[in-house]
């Protein structure tokens, strides 16, 4: 499912939290995955919420400690953004015809200390996130590859 939508969202810009790879949209699947493969096992850790999902996995031992963290912390940075950029400007943002003004909200907003290392962030989290889908998705549907007859 996510490699089809990968495939309509080719490029997506780099202010789309949801589609850009390492966004909400990994996340999201990275906790609905890993929740579907341990709910037998763990049915109390079953979480509507993904912060909440994400962190009783980890609590569960499914996820580890240092993938919640990351995760979650992405998840709020993505959250943030999205907000405030609804809140703000009519989609999609631009960031060459924003104000100053604006792009200061933004980083303050997302808890960086500028536009510039809000960029940073954005870029270390979606990477962040991006490394724990392929380890954990994309591993295990490689895995089920291999395993296909």
């Amino acid at each position: 499912m996510r490699e089809r939508m990968a495939a309509h969202y080719r490029d997506p810009p780099f202010w789309d939290v949801k589609n850009r790879r390492g966004g909400l949209i990994d996340i999201e699947f990275i906790a609905q995955y890993l929740q579907l493969r341990e709910a037998a096992r763990h049915p109390e850790m079953l979480r509507q919420n993904t912060t909440a999902a994400l962190l009783a996995l980890a609590e569960v031992g499914a996820l580890p400690a240092e993938a919640a963290d990351d995760l979650v912390g992405a998840l709020r940075l993505w959250r943030n953004l999205q907000g405030l950029i609804k809140l703000t400007v009519n989609e999609p943002f631009d960031e060459d015809a924003a104000a100053p003004a604006l792009k200061q909200l933004l980083a303050r907003g997302a808890g960086a200390v500028d536009f510039a290392a809000l960029k940073t962030d954005m870029d270390a989290a979606a990477q962040k996130a991006m490394g724990h889908y392929r380890a954990i998705v994309e591993a295990a549907a490689e895995l089920a590859e291999d395993k296909a007859p």
